[in-house]
C-alpha cells in the first residue's frame, strides 16, 4: 500500500510503500491518506521499480560477512563455516584461511565441545542394529 502522510505526521508530505495492515491503521487513525494511482500501469511501475527485489542483487557490494551455522545435535548435523560476499554465498566445513581468527576461534570452541558426536552416534546405531539382526534370527516365524 501507497501512503502520503498528513501534517498531522511527524513524516508530513513523505509518500512510501508499506505493508497494508500498517497503512490502513495509519489511514484510519488520520495520520496518513491512501495514495491513489491514476491507473494499473502506473501501479505495476511503482511496485517492480523498487530495488529491493531477490534479482536486484548489487554483485559489486564491498566487503565479507562471516557466520556461523551450530550442529542441531543430530546425528548428521555439522557446524558450518558461512561466507557471504556480495551475491555469493559459500559454506565451508572447517574455517578457510583467509577467516577472521574470531570466527576460527568459535569454530574451535564448538568443535571441542563434542568433537566426535556424530562418529559416536553412527557406532550406537551399528551396535543397536547388529544386535537386532542377531535377535531376529531367533524370532518365531509362521
Amino acid at each position: 500500500m501507497r501512503i502520503t502522510y498528513t501534517e498531522a505526521s511527524p513524516k508530513s508530505g513523505i509518500t512510501e510503500h508499506i505493508d497494508n495492515t500498517t497503512g490502513r491503521v495509519l489511514v484510519a487513525s488520520g495520520l496518513a491518506t491512501e495514495y491513489k494511482y491514476r491507473n494499473f500501469r502506473e501501479r505495476l511501475a511503482a511496485e517492480f521499480s523498487s530495488a529491493s527485489g531477490a534479482g536486484n542483487v548489487d554483485p559489486n557490494v564491498k566487503g565479507v560477512e562471516w557466520g556461523i551455522r551450530e550442529s542441531d545435535g543430530s546425528a548428521y548435523s555439522q557446524n558450518i563455516v558461512i561466507k557471504k560476499s556480495g551475491s555469493e554465498t559459500t559454506f565451508y566445513s572447517a574455517p578457510p584461511d583467509d577467516a577472521p581468527e574470531s570466527i576460527k576461534r568459535r569454530f574451535a570452541e564448538l568443535a571441542s565441545i563434542n568433537p566426535n558426536a556424530a562418529s559416536e552416534v553412527l557406532a550406537q546405531a551399528k551396535a543397536d542394529a547388529a544386535l537386532y539382526n542377531e535377535q531376529s534370527k531367533t524370532f518365531k516365524r509362521y
